[in-house]
């Protein structure tokens, strides 16, 4: 949710990606509260950490997860 809206109504010099530690399906709700905003989702799919560690350089994190903050 948090990837989508800010690439949405963020500030445009900056892209947000987001993955998670075990990923799933992205939860019905958070498609229904986008698609509300008029947030196209059929794009959209949970992604493993591992889709951006070691190929992608960030220049800022935001961990919303206390889970993650071990790896």
């Amino acid at each position: 949710m948090g990837e989508a809206l800010f690439n949405k109504y963020g500030d445009k010099d900056f892209i947000a990606f987001s993955a998670d530690t075990d990923p799933t399906i992205i939860h019905p709700y958070v498609v229904k509260v986008l698609e509300e905003v008029r947030i196209d989702t059929s794009e959209q799919f949970a992604k493993p950490l591992e889709t951006y560690i070691g190929k992608l350089r960030f220049d800022y994190l935001i961990n919303v997860c206390s889970n993650a903050q071990e790896l």
